[in-house]
């Protein structure tokens, strides 16, 4: 979808009272998960699906419906600046997770804007969107300033949204987008990266958008979120050993109910490395109208090399080596909320779906529950908060911007750790049956004497708590 400025300023009723944290967490205990390799270091850098996070001068980093290009061991990663400034953000990281702002480099407000360089001119352009046309700047530096080549196009004569760039190994481009804002078309780029030459191919009536695309040996992937506006839903991808087809039918990229764990897509970043090729995930959590407080889901994805299948399975949190391509999960401390104390009208309830089967319901502002003999390191640790809201009424729908508003049902709770401060947990709402999780990076003491508490604020009720994790 666009991100129109009216929809930035919209305030709501549901309006987000998020708080995170983004200091960098030192853990050197590491578990394997499945198709994963060990790491013989310690996990400095975390990436930490749902955070919020900050580049290295403390800033909320903000480049939604972006892409990332990997030059000279450096990524460079360009965005939409959402609800703090006008214009087209640049981050560069040596690592994926330390970001530093190199600030707006491009003045127009371009909607899922991409990297790529022309061999041709010697260029790097930003193609993204403008309205309902595609916007093109050049630079002869990746770190800008942009410069608009010439006023916005129409390719082929259609409307053009939600657009997608894929690079392929011979250096051809090749744009995704949604033409007349309803059929997916795939579309090579031409060699100066200034216009589209030829479609490759057009999926016929499926009203997808926000596409991306990742190569895996010879097989083509495409992934594509449907039109439910803000909202979130179950991505598909499709797939293809050929650019020109046949592609297969649809399928989920992650568990059906999820709604792709509450994001939509943006971008297929590939790791080539030394040991392994990863392919991430990268997707917004959107939260609407409030669209400054969305945050960031990047996720390893696996290739099922029988069925061609993919799947973005959910980590809390986890290291990328980017040297290697090897990703590696810190081992956190599960604490199951029904051990914990109730006050109130929160007590334990049985859930088929939840882990040990049952799970607090009924916490707010007077009802709390509290886990006790929380072991902490005494520094900063990321804490997850494994949840059930199934207040959310939508599915796979094409919603306007007002439905969206009517549908969507956040809760928002709050943690005090120790007695202190409370701080804004929010809870994006789940189906019935799905456990989600939202992360919060709190200053644990030393030792097994932390207290924390879950209530809610506003006089609502919290979202079911099934269990935290420590990391």
């Amino acid at each position: 979808m666009s991100l129109s400025k009216a929809a930035q300023m919209r305030a709501s009723e549901f309006r987000v009272h998020a708080l995170y944290a983004s200091l960098l967490l030192i853990i050197s205990c590491v578990r394997v998960e499945a198709g994963y390799r060990a790491q013989t270091t310690s996990l400095t850098n975390l990436i930490v699906p749902g955070a919020q996070w900050r580049d290295t001068d403390g800033n909320v980093i903000s480049a939604h419906g972006g892409g990332i290009v990997h030059v000279n061991n450096t990524f460079y990663w360009v965005g939409g600046s959402v609800g703090c400034c006008e214009g087209t953000a640049l981050y560069s990281s040596p690592d994926l997770t330390t970001w530093t702002n190199h600030g707006i480099v491009y003045a127009n407000d371009v909607s899922r804007p991409k990297l790529v360089f022309s061999e041709t001119t010697g260029m790097w352009q930003i193609l993204g969107q403008v309205g309902r046309q595609l916007d093109v700047a050049s630079s002869a530096n990746i770190l800008g300033p942009y410069s608009e080549v010439g006023p916005p196009i129409s390719p082929f004569g259609v409307g053009f949204t939600d657009f997608g760039l894929f690079l392929d190994d011979d250096g051809e481009a090749y744009a995704l987008y949604s033409a007349d804002h309803n059929n997916l078309v795939l579309s090579q780029i031409s060699p100066s990266r200034t216009n589209f030459t030829k479609v490759m191919h057009q999926f016929n009536g499926v009203g997808l958008e926000s596409p991306a695309m990742f190569k895996d040996g010879s097989t083509y992937f495409v992934i594509a979120s449907h039109k439910t506006a803000y909202m979130h839903n179950n991505n598909v991808m499709y797939s293809a050993q050929s650019l020109t087809g046949p592609w297969s039918v649809q399928s989920y990229i992650a568990p059906s109910g999820t709604r792709t764990w509450n994001t939509q897509s943006t971008f297929a970043l590939t790791i080539a490395g030394s040991v392994k090729t990863t392919h991430l995930y990268l997707g917004d959590r959107w939260v609407y109208p409030d669209l400054q407080n969305s945050t960031y889901v990047w996720l390893p994805m696996t290739i099922d090399q029988a069925t061609k299948g993919v799947q973005a399975a959910w980590t809390d949190v986890f290291a990328l080596d980017t040297e290697t391509g090897v990703v590696s999960v810190p081992q956190g401390t599960k604490y199951e909320a029904e051990a914990g104390k109730v006050t109130g009208s929160a007590s334990v309830a049985s859930c088929a779906t939840c882990s040990g089967n049952q799970l607090v319901t009924g916490i707010g502002a007077t009802s709390t529950l509290t886990i006790n003999n929380v072991t902490g390191r005494g520094e900063p640790q990321w804490v997850s908060f494994h949840y059930i809201n199934t207040d959310g009424l939508f599915g796979d729908l094409t919603l306007t911007d007002n439905q969206t508003l009517a549908l969507t049902k956040q809760r928002n709770a709050t943690v005090a750790l120790n007695g202190g401060t409370p701080m804004a947990l929010p809870q994006y709402d789940t189906n019935a049956g799905i456990v989600m999780s939202v992360p919060l990076q709190l200053n644990l003491t030393l030792g097994n004497g932390n207290a924390i508490t879950v209530a809610s604020i506003d006089r609502q009720v919290a979202g079911d708590l099934d269990y935290i994790m420590v990391y």
